[in-house]
């Protein structure tokens, strides 16, 4: 399996050999770690560099739009890191969970938005990140969906129904988390088994969002098994069909050999 979006550059974890070392044993061969700023997104490329299992992004999260950052500074930044085990732009995107005032709206698109732009330029996917923002997220893809090199992947997705086959149908990719492992979450459930199976992607997410077996724990690449379990349940398919289905969509959407 492929844990597609994970946070192992992040200060949580001193004890990374270990933690590849039990992803591995658990049939996690490859991570991707995801930058949410530009100083993650450095040391997310660092560990890749030292780390054969790991591969990284470059992005700024949408919580770091504010009044006093210098967007296309931050981009040039990004583009600086951008080398060989670099796989994506991201994560970036839209949250609206903890917006003080429509101003941040504009500054959130803006940065979104130039970061899609670099990703089409360096023929890079892009991960979004989108929370309360579903309409406007999907007039921004919908914008790009057309432009040569544009891919896509909705992380952790949450969204409902007619949010998923909206960006299905813009061929978007959809990742799920270990949300879907927790009680009561019968629209995420219903999206899994909605999201057709060469559009779909898992990850951990972590350190946040181990699944219900693990609740409270720290999360870690090792446990992503327990959301392609879940897949299998829903869809009523095989464990083995979904590490198949799931690694060959990372694999290609990622170009990684």
């Amino acid at each position: 399996m492929i844990d597609t979006h994970a946070h192992l550059n992040f200060d949580d974890y001193n004890d990374i050999d270990s933690v590849i070392r039990r992803a591995k044993g658990a049939g996690v061969v490859k991570i991707i770690n995801i930058g949410s700023d530009l100083k993650s997104s450095q040391i997310a490329v660092q560990l890749a560099q030292k780390h054969g299992e790991l591969y990284s992004t470059v992005g700024i999260h949408p919580d770091e739009a504010t009044d006093n950052i210098s967007i296309v500074a931050m981009v040039n930044e990004l583009q600086r890191m951008i080398g060989p085990k670099v796989v994506a732009i991201g994560e970036a995107g839209l949250d609206y969970y903890r917006l003080e005032n429509d101003d941040y709206k504009k500054i959130q698109h803006e940065l979104f938005t130039c970061q899609i732009e670099l990703a089409i330029k360096s023929s890079l996917p892009i991960i979004v990140h989108s929370r309360e923002a579903d309409e406007d997220m999907y007039k921004i893809l919908k914008k790009y969906a057309t432009k040569p090199n544009f891919k896509c992947v909705m992380h952790c997705f949450s969204g409902d129904e007619v949010f998923l086959e909206k960006i299905i149908s813009l061929g978007i990719y959809v990742s799920f988390t270990g949300i879907i492992t927790f009680p009561k979450t019968d629209k995420l459930e219903k999206a899994v088994f909605e999201t057709p199976l060469d559009m779909l992607m898992i990850e951990t997410d972590c350190p946040f969002l181990a699944p219900q077996l693990y609740r409270g724990k720290r999360n870690e690449p090792s446990y992503l098994v327990e959301v392609a379990k879940k897949i299998a349940e829903i869809k009523n398919i095989t464990l083995s069909d979904v590490e198949k289905c799931t690694t060959t969509n990372a694999t290609n959407f990622f170009n990684i050999a």
